[in-house]
Formats: C-alpha cells, structure tokens, sequence
C-alpha cells in the first residue's frame, strides 16, 4: 500500500470504523451497488446492512494476498 494511501486508512477510514462500533445505539447502513474494500468494511461494522439484490461485497486486497484494510479482518468473521 502507498504511503498516502496509508495515510487515508489510519486517518480517515479506521476512525470512521472506530466511531461507527462505539454508537450505543443500532446503526443501519443501506448499500445499492458495489461495496469494495474499505465501503464494504465501514457497512459491515453496522448493525444492520440493508442491500439490494444487485449489491456486491467485495474483498479485492485478499485476492492479491494483502490483509483487508479498515477492520475486515476483525468484523469479517462476525
């Protein structure tokens, strides 16, 4: 990962995360397309996802053998 993109993950996408799984109250997320990477991570540390029937997740670091970034490896298996 390029280190601006770092940057963007440890200082934006990982805080946003960090806030979403603190909210005491539930968090509803709506996706309507493609949630990829670090989008698919921030609406899986929701609560709730509502998704429509062409709604695709996707993972693409690990199909080139990088960790998930912003969370996916830790809300992933929930």
């Amino acid at each position: 990962m390029a280190p601006a993109s770092k940057k963007i993950v440890r200082e934006h996408y990982n805080p946003i995360i960090s806030k979403l799984r603190s909210i005491e109250k539930p968090v509803v997320c709506a996706v309507n397309g493609v949630a990829a990477g670090a989008g698919a991570n921030i609406a899986l540390a929701c609560d709730v996802v509502v998704a429509g029937t062409s709604v695709a997740f996707i993972q693409a670091f690990s199909k080139i053998g990088l960790i998930p970034d912003s969370g996916g490896t830790f809300i992933l298996p929930d």
